[in-house]
């Protein structure tokens, strides 16, 4: 055989000899290269707790690749919502440092062996030389700072906050051309980890803005509760709520779950889930709005447990009959498949959700069914509902009173209180939001001074039942 067929021949053996022992070759790198570098996986809380801790107390490297998002946020010095930017992590390693110490950081959005998709899919790929970092304690040290932060509100100067929990169909809709969307980060499938919440936890670096400058707007001069005009059942149950959110250590020494529910019900407008957010934020409570029509049995109860880090806090469920008809989801193909048994098993399940206060909205009561806790004809004068454990108490939201009325009008009409009797007449059929948007439209009308505008007034005066149903910030049904 010619020399040069030997060469050949000798190639093509030595490369199939080193194709195939590839894998071990690498294995062999990989092994030598991790007595130096250590490699380490973190998903689910603790991820995202890891890079809080990297964001807001370590140094990142001006060096590297880097990640730009923005998403409209409410920014407390300019009083509005604005394009917010910020940095987050990517599937490119960013270097952070603490005093000479590196860390690396990197996302990676692999679905889990169980092919889910739900709120702990994000890996976070972490490298550092070995000996540098106990990477135990260091995330204890990180999951003891977002407990803190969710536990009390260390991350703003108030625990109040509102954040929305949408699952994978809301995503799927959205990514078809439909109008839903979800307000997820991180290639969640849906979830707590919302921009708001990654902004307020110190998950991303946002840019321009301070972390304690971006957020619900948190007024301070007034008690968002005194804008209400409440019948006396639902002022006394608001009392009675205080006072459970109160006596913590009370229900625990005699073994009696530290939960509340409550079903709201009412025509549209009569302020049920204004009373909510009011409740929110005198109390200094955050509220998780839970998208049920979206949501699967598994996405609700990973939420629902997630929530649970941040007790005391409120669980609000609003027009659950758009939802649930008796116990059958009447979304069907358009939802994420929520039962009814996993709905009632987060309301009042096994495990327990000391802390929470649930609340569920509704336009039809007549549409739910007896076991969430519906009006008991036994206990009317109580509001006692059929089903106490999920929702103890069922309180009715009717249209507002004389006295309600009043108190409406004196404040929006304080400057022209001429026009009181004549709103007050004319506005005795309003729900709540009609009587504000009544109320504003002659206030309106008196301080522009304009006749166009004062030919509101004597429209108001010729047709005294209009219902004027732009809802306003006051009162939102």
């Amino acid at each position: 055989m010619p020399y040069g067929s030997h060469a050949m021949l000798g190639s093509a053996i030595l490369f199939g000899l080193i194709t195939a022992a590839w894998g071990k070759i690498k294995q062999v790198f990989a092994r030598a290269a991790s007595v130096v570098i250590v490699n380490v996986t973190v998903q689910g809380s603790a991820a995202n707790a890891l890079q809080s801790k990297c964001w807001t107390e370590f140094r990142r490297s001006p060096f590297g690749s880097r990640r730009y998002e923005s998403s409209p946020t409410w920014v407390r010095p300019l009083l509005r919502i604005q394009i917010v930017a910020f940095e987050k992590l990517g599937a490119d390693p960013i270097l952070f440092w603490k005093g000479w110490r590196p860390i690396l950081l990197s996302l990676d959005s692999a679905p889990d062996e169980a092919g889910g998709s739900s709120i702990n899919d994000g890996r976070l790929q972490v490298s550092f030389i070995r000996g540098t970092w106990k990477l135990d304690d260091l995330i204890v040290e990180a999951l003891n700072r977002y407990n803190s932060i969710f536990g009390t509100g260390i991350a703003s100067s108030r625990r109040f906050s509102i954040r929305r929990i949408f699952g994978s169909s809301s995503r799927q809709r959205a990514n078809s051309g439909g109008t839903t969307k979800t307000a997820t980060s991180k290639g969640f499938a849906g979830g707590i980890s919302s921009i708001a919440t990654a902004i307020e936890s110190g998950e991303v670096r946002p840019l321009r803005w301070k972390q304690d400058e971006l957020g619900p707007a948190i007024p301070s001069d007034y008690q968002a509760l005194d804008l209400l005009a409440l019948p006396p059942q639902a002022e006394a149950m608001v009392q009675e709520l205080l006072r459970w959110k109160q006596s913590e250590q009370w229900y625990r020494s005699r073994r009696i779950p530290w939960t509340r529910g409550w079903l709201i019900y009412g025509e549209p407008g009569t302020g049920k889930t204004s009373l909510v957010r009011a409740i929110a934020q005198d109390f200094d409570l955050p509220i998780f709005i839970f998208d049920l029509a979206s949501l699967t049995n598994r996405e609700l109860q990973e939420n629902w447990e997630m929530m649970q880090q941040s007790a005391p806090c409120i669980a609000l469920m609003e027009d659950l009959d758009t939802v649930f008809r008796k116990r059958v989801n009447r979304t069907g193909d358009n939802g994420g498949g929520l039962t009814f048994d996993a709905l009632l098993n987060c309301l009042s399940g096994i495990e327990s959700a000391d802390g929470i206060f649930k609340v569920a909205t509704t336009n039809n009561i007549d549409d739910l069914d007896e076991a969430l806790g519906v009006p008991s004809s036994a206990f009317s004068h109580q509001a006692i509902s059929t089903r106490p454990g999920r929702f103890d108490r069922a309180l009715e939201l009717p249209k507002l009173d004389f006295r309600g009325r009043q108190k409406i009008a004196s404040r929006i009409l304080s400057e022209c209180n001429w026009l009181i009797p004549s709103a007050l007449k004319s506005g005795d059929l309003d729900t709540g939001a009609q009587f504000v948007e009544r109320c504003s439209q002659l206030a309106l009308a008196a301080h522009w001074g304009d006749e166009s505008f004062r030919s509101v007034e004597r429209d108001m005066s010729r047709h005294p039942r209009t219902a004027w149903n732009r809802e306003p910030a006051a009162i939102v049904a």
